[in-house]
């Protein structure tokens, strides 16, 4: 749970970073939801961008942003 004072409402800084902390819209994540999440990802975290269930088959690392080659 968030306690909010009236100084820190006031406070322009405190209010950035509660939207950059805030849940987005599916597809959509980091500092005022400008980010889209990688088609790749499955299970794209709406706040932070990170794959949450892993890749689709055939993609790997963090963000899903590596193919898999196979030789």
């Amino acid at each position: 749970m968030l306690y909010l004072t009236s100084e820190d409402i006031a406070n322009k800084h405190f209010k950035k970073r509660l939207i950059f902390f805030s849940e987005c819209s599916k597809g959509f994540y980091g500092q005022e939801c400008k980010q889209t999440c990688n088609y790749e990802c499955d299970g794209c975290n709406n706040v932070d961008g990170f794959c949450d269930r892993g890749c689709r088959p055939g993609w790997r690392a963090e963000n899903c942003q590596q193919c898999n080659v196979f030789s």
